[in-house]
C-alpha cells in the first residue's frame, strides 16, 4: 500500500486554475449578474447634496421677568446662552408642526418633487430664479398655512383655498424632510448648524431657508408674552389706588393724633412723668415731716398757757373756811348717830362718805387764792400757734402736691402709652405706604419694560437670528460613483470565483489521478481525457464504443 503525498503549493495553484478554467462559464455568468445588478442599483440612486444653514443664538435682548422682582445687579446682556438653551433650539427645529408648516408653505404635498427645482446637472441661474418664483407663488397660494406657522392672520379668504388635502402625502413629505434634516450644536459656541440632505440642492436650500424663517416666527410666538403689558398696567392701577388710600389713611391719622416726632414727644412726656414721680415722693416725705411737726407743736401748745401774769395779790381762800365749817357739822352729826346706831348703819355710813369727800376737797383746795392780777397774751404760744398753722398748711399743700403729682404721673404714663400705640399704628401705615409705593414703582417700571418688550417683539428683535442661509449649490455627499462601480466589479468577481469553488467543493466525482490513488489506493494504468459533446461515448456518457475504445465500466467517462 502506497502512502499519499502531501500536495505542494504548485499543485494547489494548478488545481485552483483548473477549477477556474473548468468553471469559467459559471464565473463569468455570476460576475456579470452581480456586477451589473450592483452597478445598475448604484447608477439608479440619485446624487445626494447637503445644504447647510447657520442659526446664531445670542443675547440681543434681555428676557422680561414676569415675577414682580427687581434684579438690579443682574445684567442679561452679558449672560451667554446655556447648554439647555441650545438643546431647546435644536429640538424645536425638528418639531413636526414646524416641518408641516414648511411643507404647506412650499406646497410640497400637492406637487411632485421635480417641480420645485431643476436637477443639479442643468441648474442654471435662470432655472433657479424660476424655481424661486414658483416657490413664492406656491407660498402665496398657501398663505393660510404660513399664517398658522407665523401666528399672523392670513389675507387670503378661506373660500379661495382648496377644501381637500391628502394627509398621507403630507405625512410622507414631512417624514422625508425629517429624515434628511440634521441639527448640530457646535460645542462651546452659540452656533447651531442646520443641514438638509437631498437629491436637489436648490430644493433643499429652499426647504432649509423656509424652515429657518418659520422657526424665527415660531420662536417669537413661543417666547412672546401676550397680554403682559395689559396685565402690568392693570396691576399698576390697582397698586396706585391702594397707594392713594394709604396716603389718605396716613393723613387722617396725623390730623387725628397729631403725632409729629415720636422721639421728642415721648422724651418730653417721660421727663414730665419722672418729675411727677419725684414730686410725689418729695411730697410724701414733706407730708410726713409736716405731720410730725404738727404733733410736736400741739404737745407744746397743750402745755403752754394762753396768757401769762404780770402783777398779782393773794388772800385766804374763803371756800376753805366754809368747807371746814361743813366738816365740823358733819362730825357733830356723826357722833349723834353713833350714839343711836351702830358703825355699820347706813345713816352712819352716808355721813362718813360725806366727811371723806369734804376732807378731800379741803386738801385739794389751795390755801391762798389770788385777790387781784394783771395778765398778757403768751407770745411764745402765739409763735407756736403760727408754726402749727404753717405746719398744717404745709401738710395740706404737700398733700395737694402729692395728689397732683400722682395724677400728672398717671396722665403722662397714659400719654406715653397712647403715643406708643399711635407709633405702632403709624409704623403700620408707613409700612403699608412704603410697600405700596415700592410696588407701584416696580409695576410702573414693569409696564415700561413690557411696552419695550412688545415693541421689540413687533420689530422682531430676538435672541435668535439666521447666521447664514443655505446656498443653492450644495455639497455632494456619499462615496464617488466610480469607487462604487469598482466595488461592484470586485463583488461580482468574488461572487463568481466563490461560486465556482463552492460548486467544485460539493462535486463528489473523481477527476484526477491523485484523487483516484487517494480514493482506492491503487496504481493508475491510464486515463482518457474528457472531450466536448460526448465524443468519447454515446450520448456523451461513453456508454458505447468511442475513439479510444470501450470503457470497462458502464460510464466510461475516464476509462476506469
Amino acid at each position: 500500500m502506497t502512502q499519499a503525498k502531501t500536495p505542494d503549493v504548485r499543485l494547489l495553484f494548478r488545481d485552483a486554475l483548473g477549477v477556474i478554467f473548468k468553471r469559467k462559464r459559471l464565473i463569468l455568468g455570476l460576475f456579470l449578474l452581480v456586477a451589473l445588478s450592483i452597478s445598475f442599483a448604484i447608477l439608479s440612486i440619485p446624487n445626494s447634496y447637503e445644504v447647510t444653514g447657520k442659526l446664531v443664538v445670542m443675547r440681543a435682548r434681555g428676557d422680561l421677568l414676569v415675577t414682580p422682582s427687581d434684579p438690579r445687579n443682574f445684567n442679561f446682556n452679558i449672560t451667554a446662552p446655556t447648554v439647555q438653551d441650545m438643546a431647546v433650539h435644536a429640538e424645536l427645529l425638528k418639531n413636526r408642526s414646524l416641518l408641516e408648516a414648511v411643507a404647506r408653505k412650499l406646497a410640497l404635498e400637492r406637487k411632485a418633487d421635480a417641480t420645485l427645482g431643476p436637477t443639479p446637472a442643468n441648474a442654471t441661474p435662470a432655472a433657479e430664479a424660476k424655481a424661486e418664483a414658483n416657490a413664492e407663488a406656491n407660498a402665496e397660494a398657501n398663505a393660510e398655512a404660513s399664517a398658522e406657522a407665523s401666528g399672523t392672520p392670513s389675507p387670503v379668504s378661506a373660500s379661495l383655498l382648496p377644501t381637500t388635502r391628502t394627509p398621507s402625502r403630507l405625512d410622507s413629505v414631512v417624514d422625508s424632510i425629517n429624515s434628511g434634516l440634521t441639527v448640530q450644536v457646535l460645542p462651546n459656541s452659540n452656533l447651531i448648524l442646520v443641514k438638509y440632505r437631498g437629491s436637489d440642492p436648490v430644493r433643499g436650500a429652499l426647504i432649509l431657508n423656509t424652515l429657518l424663517e418659520l422657526y424665527l416666527d415660531q420662536y417669537l410666538r413661543l417666547y412672546q408674552k401676550r397680554g403682559l403689558t395689559e396685565f402690568f398696567t392693570d396691576q399698576r392701577d390697582r397698586i396706585e389706588n391702594r397707594l392713594r388710600k394709604s396716603e389718605v389713611n396716613l393723613k387722617a391719622f396725623q390730623e387725628r393724633v397729631g403725632l409729629l416726632n415720636t422721639t421728642v414727644q415721648v422724651d418730653a412726656f417721660a421727663r414730665r412723668y419722672a418729675e411727677s414721680e419725684a414730686n410725689y415722693i418729695d411730697a410724701s416725705f414733706d407730708i410726713k415731716d409736716a405731720e410730725a411737726r404738727v404733733a410736736i407743736l400741739k404737745e407744746k401748745l397743750a402745755e403752754m398757757p394762753e396768757r401769762i401774769q404780770r402783777v398779782s395779790t393773794v388772800r385766804l381762800n374763803p371756800m376753805l373756811q366754809t368747807l371746814q365749817q361743813n366738816l365740823l357739822q358733819l362730825e357733830i352729826q356723826r357722833r349723834q348717830l353713833l350714839a343711836l346706831y351702830t358703825e355699820s348703819d347706813r345713816r352712819v355710813t352716808d355721813v362718813n362718805i360725806q366727811i371723806d369727800a369734804l376732807k378731800k376737797q379741803i386738801d385739794e383746795a389751795p390755801g391762798l387764792v389770788p385777790d387781784s392780777e394783771q395778765t398778757e397774751l403768751n407770745q411764745w404760744r402765739r409763735d407756736y400757734e403760727e408754726k402749727l398753722l404753717s405746719a398744717e398748711m404745709s401738710v395740706i399743700k404737700n398733700r395737694t402736691r402729692m395728689d397732683n403729682s400722682k395724677k400728672t404721673a398717671a396722665e403722662m404714663k397714659a400719654e406715653v402709652h397712647k403715643i406708643g400705640l399711635a407709633e405702632v399704628e403709624k409704623e403700620a401705615l408707613m409700612r403699608e405706604l412704603q410697600a405700596n409705593s415700592e410696588a407701584y414703582l416696580l409695576y410702573r417700571k414693569k409696564v415700561e419694560e413690557a411696552r419695550i418688550t412688545a415693541a421689540m417683539d413687533d420689530s422682531k428683535i430676538m435672541n435668535v437670528t439666521v447666521g447664514e442661509k443655505a446656498a443653492r449649490q450644495g455639497v455632494p455627499v456619499g462615496p464617488p460613483k466610480t469607487l462604487s462601480l469598482l466595488f461592484a466589479v470586485m463583488v461580482g468577481l468574488v461572487s463568481g470565483v466563490g461560486a465556482a469553488f463552492l460548486r467544485e467543493f460539493f462535486d463528489s466525482s473523481v477527476k484526477t489521478e491523485d484523487e483516484i490513488r487517494a480514493a482506492v489506493d491503487l496504481p493508475v494504468l491510464g486515463s482518457i481525457p474528457e472531450e466536448k459533446n460526448g465524443k468519447n461515448g454515446k450520448n456523451g456518457n461513453g456508454s458505447g464504443n468511442g475513439k479510444n475504445g470501450k470503457g470497462k465500466n458502464g460510464n466510461g467517462t475516464n476509462g476506469h
